[in-house]
């Protein structure tokens, strides 16, 4: 809490004896963003975004923040899908919206942005394992998912115990094998 008290008015001074030095700005929002002041980071990020409209972590940012702020679920879903198209190789945007359309109940375009994300990113167990979760309604893609997600190393088996979208896919012979797999003992 101290570092991030030193690190708001450190950014502070920086933009008030150096307005032009745009990065201040960013880095203030991620200050304010980490102490939980939403609406300040969102001023800080959109100040940055005037300034250099072309980052796509400044819209990764602020649509996050949108997120934790309540804001619409299209708000959020606009800065992610401007900030692929600043940036198709942007990792981060593809997840958020992989995240965001699983939210959102929209399957297949929650699995879209995985494989894509993941076509960047390829060890990110986490995606394998939100993506069969987007793939909970066809098991054997599910399953295979699943099993990336532990092979890359998920190991949060209560998670994995508890989440309500693989209940039908737990009734499988394939789901068994991969617990008794990954999770020996826990079967």
């Amino acid at each position: 809490k101290k570092e991030e008290t030193k690190a708001t008015e450190h950014f502070l001074k920086t933009i008030t004896y150096q307005p032009d030095y745009t990065n201040a700005y960013y880095n203030l929002g991620a200050a304010y963003y980490n102490n939980g002041k939403y609406l300040q980071a969102t001023q800080m990020w959109e100040e940055f975004d005037r300034r250099n409209p072309n980052d796509p972590s400044t819209l990764q940012s602020l649509g996050e923040v949108g997120i934790d702020l309540g804001k619409s679920v299209e708000y959020s879903e606009s800065l992610f899908l401007r900030a692929i198209t600043l940036d198709s190789s942007y990792a981060k945007a593809y997840v958020a919206l992989g995240a965001l359309y699983l939210t959102k109940k929209e399957y297949s375009k929650s699995e879209k942005y995985f494989k894509d994300f993941l076509r960047l990113s390829p060890e990110a167990h986490e995606a394998y394992y939100q993506m069969a979760i987007a793939q909970h309604q066809n098991p054997k893609e599910a399953l295979q998912s699943l099993d990336k997600a532990l092979q890359k190393g998920f190991k949060d088996y209560d998670r994995l115990k508890n989440e309500v979208k693989f209940a039908q896919l737990r009734k499988q012979p394939g789901y068994r094998n991969l617990v008794k797999k990954y999770f020996p003992g826990k079967e």
